[in-house]
């Protein structure tokens, strides 16, 4: 079974800091109410550019992985 599932259209995978994860996740499901977001193991969120914006706003670091 594969640890990851396809990536949606539209949608990126970011990695944000250990010490930063619950505050990020905490923020982007009140932004998006739980629909376009969705954890994956290591603290890498799937998330939609409208959710994205949310790290940016708050100043939360994170690294975009390209999809292979």
């Amino acid at each position: 079974m594969p640890q990851f599932q396809q990536q949606k259209k539209g949608f990126s995978r970011v990695r944000v800091l250990s010490k930063d994860a619950t505050r990020a996740y905490l923020l982007m499901v009140k932004k998006s109410k739980g629909r376009s977001l969705q954890a994956l193991p290591g603290d890498i969120f799937q998330v939609d550019a409208e959710t994205l914006k949310v790290l940016d706003e708050n100043a939360i670091p994170y690294e975009v992985i390209e999809q292979k």
